[in-house]
């Protein structure tokens, strides 16, 4: 059975990877963004986007029966692909790879295992 999402209309494909937090990489220093920013242009990715993510989480305490909820801000680097049609977003928690332009899984996953090599030998 070959892995494919082909139905139409496939807007948006997506692949989150989440690891602990890396204090590094919030504020990321501006050599490592430049080594990183090269990397992604290797890969095709050319615009770099540096931006802020307001982040709010909500858990639920069945004991007490309250809510609890916090908002952070969290810097986000983002780098997108000529034709707008891909962008790699990168944070100190978490990498994610989206794009509208899918054509079968095996070439999605691939790309998305391109830019974690690179990823993980500026890091």
């Amino acid at each position: 059975m070959k892995k494919t999402l082909s139905n139409q209309p496939l807007v948006l494909t997506a692949l989150h990877l989440k690891y602990s937090e890396v204090p590094g990489l919030s504020p990321m220093q501006p050599q490592l963004l430049d080594d990183l920013h090269k990397a992604m242009l290797e890969e095709g990715f050319q615009e770099k986007i540096i931006s802020t993510a307001d982040i709010f989480e909500a858990s639920f305490d069945p004991s007490s029966l309250q809510i609890k909820h916090t908002n952070e801000k969290r810097n986000r680097y983002l780098f997108r692909a000529e034709g707008e049609r891909a962008i790699v977003e990168i944070s100190n928690t978490s990498i994610i790879l989206k794009t509208t332009n899918y054509e079968t899984f095996e070439q999605f996953y691939s790309m998305f295992g391109r830019l974690l090599i690179c990823f993980a030998k500026v890091i």
